[in-house]
């Protein structure tokens, strides 16, 4: 009997007693891209039977109160039959499988993550595999690859800028570079017409010939500069006269211009009012400029010895002979100056500089600024860069004294007669 009755209280203990439960955590996943996550929410049955949990440790007992039976003590032992303690088994089972299923109810309803369906467990080990691989790949560092991936954005705002620029330096280089769609028309410039015919053209029958004119030329300087007296006058121009006129200007032992080119001819052609001239320039023996001017009579080449030498009535260094006022010829190289004297002042005069072969001897020459012949020499001045450089400022003038008080290099230009040393046919000046 005694061991009847240590049974029993050995069941009521196991049926009355249960062991602290330790509730379970929860399994928290992240957020997979276009799917979140959402909690979901308890039943109304399962949330209206919320359990406290217990506290461990803490052992709620059963028992009630017994009263002391024949053998003492402070609790009565009754004896139970089996179908007893059968019953109070199911009844214990059954409580502890009431108060589990309100546990676990009201742990669900305190956390905010429930437990995934199997699509969304199948979409968190897909996500679980490529956190592993990009961090394999990137050495264990996932931030790296999330920063790069963030910054992608950013750099995609960056090329469309650099697009966006390169379009605009385009556009304008396109416009500085290509030719108008429409350009603006423009006034067709006044064009000259050629005409076969070139009988009112001087100089044209030399430009035709030039090839059979070079040595007849070349011939005929010869043949002037080793003859004198009356065998010079059928190759000179001016025949008789001029071969007179050549003795007076070799008496006077005037140093004439260089005139015989030997090396390097060039043969031009040119015309003054009307009257063509050949000019062969090149190199004399000393190897300098040397220029001779020649002229077509009875259709036959004649040297002009007097453009050729620059005769002229008056050259520097012969201020002896202007004993008056009479204009005298001169054959001169002109230029420009700023050389200004109290009997040529500057409001009234425009002052030049002539020289003949020599650059270092030269004379001072003054013409007013109203007159023919200063209109004319600025005129020559504004086309002298189209004359042959041989011949380029060769005027040819009338000079004469100057006035009271001047000095004797101290000349006034009186007139213009031509430019270069040649002198038109039809020309009466001298």
């Amino acid at each position: 009997m005694e061991e009847l009755l240590n049974d029993e209280l050995t069941l009521e203990d196991d049926l009355e007693v249960s062991p602290p439960s330790i509730p379970a955590q929860p399994r928290v996943r992240s957020e997979l891209p276009g799917k979140p996550v959402l909690p979901r929410t308890s039943s109304p049955e399962t949330s209206s039977h919320e359990a406290e949990p217990r506290k461990p440790g803490v052992v709620k007992s059963a028992r009630r109160p017994r009263d002391p039976g024949p053998f003492g003590g402070n609790a009565q032992v009754q004896a139970k039959s089996p179908e007893q303690a059968e019953s109070a088994v199911q009844a214990k089972s059954a409580v502890q499988a009431e108060s589990a299923v309100q546990a676990k109810s009201a742990v669900q309803a305190k956390s905010p993550v429930q437990e995934e369906p199997p699509v969304q467990e199948k979409f968190q080990q897909e996500a679980d595999a490529s956190g592993a691989r990009r961090r394999r790949h990137y050495g264990g560092n996932s931030q790296e690859e999330d920063a790069w991936v963030g910054g992608q954005a950013m750099s995609l705002w960056w090329v469309l800028a650099g697009v966006f620029c390169i379009g605009i330096i385009w556009f304008f280089l396109s416009r500085t570079f290509n030719t108008p769609v429409n350009p603006q028309s423009l006034a067709e410039p006044e064009r000259f017409e050629m005409s076969e015919d070139l009988s009112d053209v001087p100089i044209a029958d030399f430009v035709a010939r030039s090839v059979e004119i070079l040595p007849l030329i070349t011939e005929t300087m010869d043949k002037a500069s080793s003859l004198e007296g009356a065998e010079l006058a059928p190759l000179i121009r001016g025949g008789e006269a001029s071969a007179a006129l050549r003795r007076d200007w070799l008496a006077r032992k005037a140093v004439p211009a260089r005139h015989h080119p030997v090396s390097q001819r060039q043969l031009h052609a040119a015309s003054s009012s009307g009257s063509a001239y050949l000019i062969l320039a090149g190199l004399d023996k000393e190897y300098l400029d040397s220029v001779a001017y020649f002229v077509s009579e009875e259709d036959e080449f004649k040297l002009d010895w007097e453009a050729s030498e620059g005769y002229s009535e008056y050259l520097p260094g012969e201020e002896g002979q202007l004993i008056d006022d009479k204009p005298r010829l001169m054959r001169a190289i002109v230029r420009a100056s700023t050389f200004y004297t109290p009997q040529f002042p500057e409001e009234r005069f425009q002052s030049y500089m002539l020289h003949h072969r020599d650059p270092g001897q030269f004379v001072w020459a003054f013409a007013l600024r109203s007159s023919e012949a200063n209109t004319k020499l600025r005129g020559y001045f504004d086309s002298v860069a189209r004359a042959l450089p041989n011949t380029r400022y060769r005027v040819t003038v009338r000079v004469r004294k100057g006035p009271e008080g001047a000095r004797a290099n101290q000349l006034e230009i009186v007139d213009y007669l031509h430019p270069d040393w040649f002198t038109p046919a039809d020309s009466d000046d001298e």
